[in-house]
């Protein structure tokens, strides 16, 4: 019975870790949005607006700008071709 609660807490932790590399690899290659050019921590995760919401101070709204100048527009054509 004791080796059981050793595992159980590790069987956990290898399938959270196992679901999120999965999702990771899943919104990096096969996801509709994955031909959008970008940063990756944004492609993968919400920690990338998160740190320019609460640690830069909102400064999300600037970083977009910057995103934009620096990738293009090529959200708005894509979104014109499949919305």
């Amino acid at each position: 019975m004791a080796g059981l609660m050793i595992q159980t807490p590790t069987l956990f932790v290898i399938s959270t870790i196992t679901y999120f590399v999965f999702l990771a690899v899943q919104r990096l290659f096969s996801h509709p949005l994955a031909k959008v050019p970008g940063p990756r921590l944004a492609a993968i995760t919400h920690l990338y607006m998160t740190y320019y919401d609460l640690v830069m101070l909102r400064g999300m709204v600037e970083q977009l700008e910057v995103l934009h100048k620096k990738y293009g527009p090529f959200f708005l054509a894509a979104c014109e071709a499949d919305c």
